[in-house]
């Protein structure tokens, strides 16, 4: 404190200290919890503090007795701090439903204070798993095989169930489950053996498994399982199950064979095969007990019987074809055909197990040289041909490819329709060559009239050569393939010119693949790129033709 007069100033300092106790507080997860009831299992744990208030609100944290009572399971030692403790922790072992109470004491100035929680324990977690297993014979199971009963005998089943400190369980909080180990099935009998005594009576044949199992509070499946092996008669009759009616070819129908005893027990039954009253070619036998695999590859319907002792057993398998070509085979009409001629191509498609199928809507035929492919479906194609000489047809069905050679042979029908509008003005040079050869024998014919003199001479003194030259059709300009060779103008000889015949040469070289030579002794040769040379008679140099 400190004190002002005009200029003088003095401090004092107090010192203030605690008053007495007022309020003794027990706190449980920083809550006041003083005589709050708290249920825990026996696998956790609380903890307690304390802390004190004065009158006024002022706080400290005495040290305290610390003292648990009950009235059967008083432990002093599950407290972890019994005296001169702000704090304490309760770790308890036994379960019970009567409360432990915790006690805080405090003494000042002659007086006894105490505040108090009480905590009830249940069971601690599942963690103690014990199941047994005895036949009529008092027999546990064998370590390898498990139990071997018959249908007339049964098991009983007996637990021992407990948390980590000991505290039981009942066996109600167990599960049990039979499983039918040839095919998995599993089914629940917890009800059926509680109300038959714990006692499991066996009535059906087989290999099965029962086992006992409960989740504890950290989710662990605590189990326990016994095999149980129990034995069946003889089958007086079979069942045959197809996992399937239909297949693709080359794909399996799984055959599983089952037998009845007089008590009906059904039990896997190895038995003999006919396949269609024959040989069961297409049947074979699984790693798995009377499990049966039948492998059709053939398309058909199939009739498969299943014998054993005076029981028979049939399934009906039906196998189709594969959609997808793996091999087919052509057929042409013919080899060999005229120009504007057409020819016939079908096709058959199999699968891989030459089975017929149908040939698929995308196959096609590309044929080489200029012809038209017309698609009559189902596998049938028209080529109309066009080009002369070797061409190759190639069908194309799905991934499958086949080729077909046949040759085409010229004719003039052909020859014009192959050469279109081109071959057409080739003959109209000729016409044009025709009349340039009239002009000159028409020249010639003047020369040689009564009426002609020399005073013609003087009025009319030209050169026919050269108007005859001037108006003569250029032979290298106009010339053409030798489809429709062209032709030089020769001296007038006739009225009308002569055909020109085109005729093979033994002088043909190797680079052609077409050779002819023209009645002025002009040879023709064509490369394999389909171009055209000539050379005039005398010279030794071809020279490419061009329009």
């Amino acid at each position: 404190m400190t004190v002002t007069y005009e200029s003088f100033t003095e401090n004092i300092t107090v010192f203030v200290s605690r008053g007495s106790l007022d309020t003794l507080e027990l706190r449980v997860n920083d809550q006041v919890s003083n005589n709050f009831l708290f249920n825990i299992t026996a696998d956790q744990s609380l903890e307690t503090n304390v802390k004190a208030f004065d009158a006024k609100g002022n706080i400290w944290y005495p040290l305290v007795d610390w003292t648990i009572t009950h009235s059967i399971w008083a432990n002093q030692t599950e407290l972890s701090k019994t005296s001169n403790s702000t704090d304490t922790i309760f770790s308890p072992v036994h379960e019970s439903m009567e409360s432990y109470v915790i006690t805080a004491t405090y003494l000042e100035d002659g007086i006894t204070y105490e505040s108090q929680i009480f905590v009830r324990v249940s069971k601690g977690d599942l963690d103690n798993f014990i199941i047994t297993a005895l036949d009529e014979d008092g027999e546990a199971p064998s370590q390898e095989t498990g139990f071997t009963i018959t249908a007339d005998e049964s098991i009983s089943f007996s637990s021992e169930l407990s948390d980590y400190d000991g505290n039981s369980f009942d066996q109600s909080i167990l599960s049990w489950v039979l499983v039918n180990k040839s095919n998995g099935l599993e089914v629940d009998i917890t009800t059926l053996l509680v109300e038959n005594g714990m006692v499991w009576d066996a009535t059906i044949a087989g290999d099965w498994q029962i086992y006992a199992y409960s989740i504890n509070n950290r989710g662990q499946n605590l189990t326990s399982s016994f095999d149980i092996l129990v034995d069946h008669g003889i089958a007086l009759y079979i069942e045959v199950v197809a996992s399937a009616t239909s297949q693709d070819a080359g794909g399996e129908v799984g055959l599983t064979v089952y037998g009845y005893d007089s008590d009906g027990n059904k039990f896997p039954q190895t038995v003999s095969w006919k396949q269609n009253n024959g040989l069961p070619h297409n049947i074979s036998i699984t790693d798995a007990e009377a499990v049966y695999s039948f492998n059709g590859t053939t398309s058909g319907n199939y009739s498969l019987s299943a014998t054993y002792a005076a029981s028979t057993d049939t399934v009906d398998v039906t196998v189709y074809s594969l959609s997808i070509p793996a091999y087919i085979t052509v057929n042409a009409s013919k080899t060999t055909l005229e120009q504007l001629d057409s020819l016939s191509i079908s096709v058959v498609a199999f699968d891989e197990f030459w089975n017929i199928i149908d040939v698929p809507s995308s196959s096609y035929i590309e044929a080489t040289g200029r012809a038209e492919v017309i698609n009559n479906g189902q596998g049938n194609w028209k080529i109309e041909t066009l080009d002369e000489g070797k061409q190759t047809a190639t069908i194309s069905v799905g991934t499958v490819s086949q080729q077909v050679n046949y040759t085409v042979e010229g004719n003039i029908a052909g020859f014009f329709a192959a050469g279109g509008s081109l071959y057409y003005v080739a003959a109209g040079l000729i016409v044009l060559i025709a009349l340039a050869v009239v002009a000159v024998g028409f020249r010639f014919l003047r020369g040689s009239g009564e009426y002609y003199d020399d005073e013609d001479d003087e009025d009319y003194d030209y050169d026919v050569d050269s108007v005859v030259g001037t108006n003569a059709v250029n032979t290298q300009s106009f010339a053409r393939p030798p489809s429709t060779p062209p032709t030089k103008p020769e001296p007038y000889t006739e009225p009308e010119p002569e055909p020109e015949v085109e005729q093979e040469s033994s002088e043909s070289e190797d680079w052609m693949i077409d050779y002819r030579v023209e009645d002025d002794g002009t040879e023709w040769g064509q490369a394999d790129d389909e171009v055209w040379y000539y050379r005039e008679a005398g010279q030794s140099e071809w020279v490419e033709w061009s329009d």
